[in-house]
């Protein structure tokens, strides 16, 4: 579909083991638990989750802003829990359905250089409301797209901690 993004989040290879480092990219859909995250609420900053792939729960890995840096092009990668603000999202939902995730340096995540190729890194960027900063949170279980309750632009929570979600 036109003006969203194609890829999926995903880890590169074929459910690959963690490896602290490792990129944020988009890739074709799969059904691989390296393309599911579960985004946990952080009971220190209310409207923020700490995002988790299925794939390295047990390892404790992290959605993280490489090496906490907050300006322009710095890589989503996975990173070892550290409880720092690179590790912290908020979701604000657009009136369209989709949601933008902004880390807790007000930054969003941007499909780097506008593209939906395979391979394609997730980065931030300072928000300028492009298609390519917005995501789908898909259900891993019923397939289905989730939204908030209200038809306004708002920041809402994920249903539950133990539901798994695919970005796209």
């Amino acid at each position: 579909k036109k003006g969203i993004n194609k890829g999926y989040w995903d880890i590169r290879g074929k459910n690959p083991a963690y490896s602290k480092g490792q990129s944020i990219i988009v890739w074709a859909k799969d059904n691989g638990d390296d393309r599911k995250f579960k985004f946990l609420k952080d009971p220190k900053n209310p409207g923020y989750y700490i995002i988790t792939p299925l794939h390295g729960q047990k390892q404790n890995a992290r959605v993280d802003v490489a090496g906490g840096k907050k300006a322009n092009g710095a890589d989503i990668i996975l990173w070892d829990m550290n409880g720092g603000d690179n590790q912290k999202f908020k979701l604000v939902f657009t009136q369209n359905g989709y949601a933008r995730i902004f880390n807790k340096n007000s930054m969003v995540l941007c499909l780097k250089g506008k593209s939906y190729e395979n391979g394609s890194n997730v980065h931030i960027w300072q928000n300028h409301q492009g298609h390519q900063t917005e995501w789908a949170l898909i259900d891993s279980e019923t397939g289905k797209l989730f939204s908030p309750e209200s038809n306004s632009t708002t920041t809402e929570t994920v249903k539950k901690d133990s539901d798994v979600y695919t970005c796209l």
